[in-house]
């Protein structure tokens, strides 16, 4: 059974099972309100495109243990037996490519449909936008795979002349079986004329993958390239633009009234743009204040944010500062993107003598705590162990647990020293030498030819010679970093941009639309991700069937083969990384400035 790769099936079952069921996770915790127990057509398709983009990435490491499988075998067909990879990869792809263009379309166009409408009438009108597209595309496919639908191979044909088969075994040196006076294989004998171009044409399935990877690639140059500079950045620069203290609560009734201002104002435009979406007038004058609010209702709700952290209010106000806390670092120790905002968090909010006054209090409990276990212990010798000494071991075992618990809380909320601030910056180092890292391996591995070193590739090969998986862990680690990157991008050019839109995650608070746009922007830069670490880890992935598709076909395509020889996606993605880094090495430290009165553009 060694063949089959048993052990292989088995785990890629088992994964594709967990990677369903912690989306379903993810959609039931980050769902808004309103979509509770409703819109099960989107949700079906965000989990079903969620699952089909994280098994894509997975996906390569799979091929790179389905291609050891048959490594020993001895007889001749052994490979024939192992998982279908091409077959795989190019289902999964052709499923992503329909998500993306047809299924995930429809979904958003039904789910924003006027409610007042039927159910019906709103199928149809979302049927209409996504026929229409799948006319365009069906033309636009067929057009190029007609006309450029064609790969063109590099080859080299060579010839010799030969000797006469001998009648004795005198082959020499000096007398060889490819002519005489040849010292040299004909492939380095060869002159340059013998250079030519193999034509053939590709298949459709891989045609349609190609151009699904242009697409993507096109998008994550642009957001991969900004988001890979700004997931460490941000947390770094932003330490700069921190709160330092609890306001008084003078500055919070100020700061609250201005808030509240500007959000009657937001009411007003949101109120006004609905007006003119129920008079049917919604050209693109009106879809640019549509993204203007949503982008100025994002920016109020995270100031309100901050305000509630930086004045807690209630009878526990300061267990809900120990807790906001807390809650930043929680959030910081999740590899989920979530760490630009650590670092801005409000800082302790216990004096010097109310630390002192605690302090003094729990070491009174530990001394009452130690009298009563030597007690304990005292009887336990004795052999008095009863049913109340039981109750009694129990009892103080809980509250030195709780004191535990106690002190615990008192140094996060009293830290000392340095050490906090440390591990801030070893923490905010981790993810900066992650993208460190991905930079540096583009550089040396793929932008200079010959490549310097293999890098990554070659710390890949050693973590599986160490075990089996962790080669495998860490792979689809950076990838996945890069799917990071590529939302974190789109996330910081929907602030600044106008023409992008931005459609924030946030947890219980995410409706169905911005939901769906994540998982369309995910599944689209997927494909280019897995094309992106193909080749950035060929020597790691060599042999594969993805290094066949993406290696070999889509970079010998004709008209696309170009932006890979001359590496242009990679070019953009370095270049883009480094005017992230200019921006917030010349912005980045400073703090927001607040935002006059906000009006719609006439």
């Amino acid at each position: 059974m060694g063949d089959f790769n048993l052990a292989l099936v088995i785990v890629a079952i088992v994964v594709c099972v967990l990677v369903f069921i912690f989306n379903l996770y993810l959609l039931v915790n980050y769902q808004h309100p309103d979509d509770a127990n409703q819109a099960y057509f989107p949700k079906f398709v965000v989990v079903l495109g969620l699952s089909v983009a994280a098994i894509s990435i997975l996906m390569l490491p799979a091929d790179v243990a389905n291609r050891q499988a048959c490594r020993r075998a001895i007889y001749n067909g052994a490979c024939n037996l192992t998982l279908p990879m091409k077959d795989l990869w190019l289902a999964i792809y052709i499923i992503d490519a329909i998500l993306v263009f047809f299924v995930i379309p429809f979904a958003m166009f039904y789910y924003e449909g006027d409610m007042d409408k039927s159910v019906w009438k709103r199928m149809k009108s979302a049927l209409l936008w996504v026929v229409t597209t799948a006319i365009v595309c069906a033309l636009v496919l067929g057009i190029l795979y007609g006309l450029v639908g064609k790969v063109d191979f590099t080859v080299r044909h060579l010839s010799s002349s030969t000797e006469p088969f001998p009648s004795t075994w005198g082959l020499t040196s000096g007398q060889q079986c490819v002519g005489s006076g040849i010292r040299q294989c004909s492939a380095y004998s060869a002159s340059a004329s013998s250079e030519t171009t193999w034509t053939m044409r590709t298949t459709f399935p891989e045609y349609v993958v190609a151009l699904a990877t242009i697409v993507g690639s096109v998008l994550f140059t642009i957001f991969g390239g900004v988001g890979i500079a700004c997931l460490p950045l941000g947390l770094i620069f932003s330490f700069f633009r921190r709160p330092k203290a609890v306001i008084t609560r003078s500055q919070y009734i100020k700061e609250a009234t201005e808030l509240s201002k500007k959000a009657r104002e937001l009411k007003k435009a949101a109120d006004a743009l609905h007006q003119e979406e129920r008079s049917g007038n919604k050209g693109r004058k009106w879809r640019k204040n549509v993204k203007a609010v949503e982008k100025e209702l994002l920016l109020l709700e995270e100031d309100v944010k901050a305000l509630e952290e930086m004045y807690p209010q209630g009878e526990k106000a300061e267990a809900s500062w120990a807790m906001t806390v807390l809650g930043y670092l929680a959030k910081l120790v999740l590899p989920l993107g979530l760490i630009f905002s650590f670092i801005r968090r409000p800082k302790a909010v216990i004096t010097r003598s109310q630390y002192i006054k605690e302090a003094t209090e729990l070491s009174k409990k530990a001394r009452e705590l130690k009298k009563a276990a030597d007690a304990l212990h005292q009887e336990e010798r004795s052999g008095n162990k009863g049913r109340k000494w039981r109750k009694n071991v129990k009892a103080v075992e809980k509250e030195l647990l709780l004191l535990e618990e106690d002190v615990k809380a008192l140094e996060e909320m009293y830290p000392q020293g340095e050490k906090l601030i440390d591990s801030i910056y070893l923490l905010a180092l981790n993810r900066l030498i992650v993208s460190v890292a991905w930079i540096a391996h583009i550089v040396i591995y793929l932008l200079v030819d010959p490549p310097i070193s293999a890098f990554l590739n070659e710390i890949f090969i050693k973590l599986d010679d160490v075990w089996g998986l962790l080669g495998t862990a860490a792979f689809a680690f950076f990838c996945f970093y890069l799917l990071l990157a590529v939302i974190a991008g789109a996330m910081m050019l929907g602030l600044k941009l106008v023409f992008v839109t931005i459609h924030p995650m946030k947890w219980g608070a995410t409706l169905m639309n911005s939901f769906l746009f994540n998982v369309g922007l995910i599944l689209l830069c997927s494909i280019s991700v897995i094309q992106f670490c193909a080749t950035a880890f060929a020597y790691y992935a060599q042999a594969t069937a993805a290094q066949e598709i993406f290696g070999h076909t889509l970079q010998s395509l004709r008209g696309i083969k170009y932006l890979y020889k001359y590496n242009v996606f990679q070019i953009g993605f370095i270049v883009l990384a480094g005017l992230t880094f200019v921006y917030y090495a010349a912005f980045g430290w400073r703090r927001k400035k607040p935002s006059g009165r906000f009006q719609l553009s006439t």
